[in-house]
């Protein structure tokens, strides 16, 4: 390992890269071997033009964290090691990931696509894409009474009952007034 040779201070704390479950904490693929990790972190600046021509922003939009890993599954256990991915990918199965430099918590496998070629004879490079889970929550309350037109609509729990009209016998409703029907199409 080249590493140390050139940063001696890090070869007693050599931190390899961990997959971890993210309610566990369980070790996940651990005889899988990441050959390389990038992280893209950003953020977009909404920008707008002004009456003087120049550009505004007034909003910050972080977009979700996205982690690409790119693992190198061989030997006699590969195809074990692909599925244990693959279920991890199908479960929808949140995935914390500790780098040398950050953990990323809520991750969730978005793509495995991968390649068997002669190279590797008795495995393959999968290169995994994750992406931050955010999840929405709802918020649920009263509006007060100022802030709609129609105080009787402030609130959608005392609705009262609601009830439908009856269907015919025929099972269709006749239209009437419509021009498509004073035609005889409908």
């Amino acid at each position: 390992m080249i590493l140390p040779t050139i940063f001696p201070q890090l070869s007693n704390n050599y931190t390899p890269v961990q997959i971890l479950d993210s309610e566990t904490f369980a070790v996940l693929f651990s005889s899988s071997n990441p050959m390389r990790l990038s992280v893209i972190d950003e953020k977009r600046v909404t920008r707008f033009p002004v009456e003087s021509g120049e550009e505004r922003s007034d909003h910050v939009v972080t977009n979700a964290i996205e982690i690409n890993i790119e693992f190198v599954l061989a030997g006699s256990d590969a195809r074990e090691q692909f599925r244990s991915i693959r279920q991890a990918f199908l479960d929808h199965r949140l995935i914390t990931v500790q780098s040398r430099m950050a953990t990323y918590e809520d991750m969730i496998i978005e793509a495995m696509p991968h390649e068997e070629t002669r190279d590797v004879y008795d495995g393959a490079v999968v290169p995994v894409r994750l992406v931050q889970w955010r999840a929405i929550e709802p918020e649920y309350g009263e509006l007060q009474q100022e802030m709609v037109d129609d105080p009787a609509q402030s609130s959608t729990v005392q609705r009262g009952r609601q009830e439908g009209q009856e269907v015919p016998a025929g099972g269709e409703t006749e239209r009437q007034g419509s021009t498509l029907s004073s035609w005889g199409l409908i």
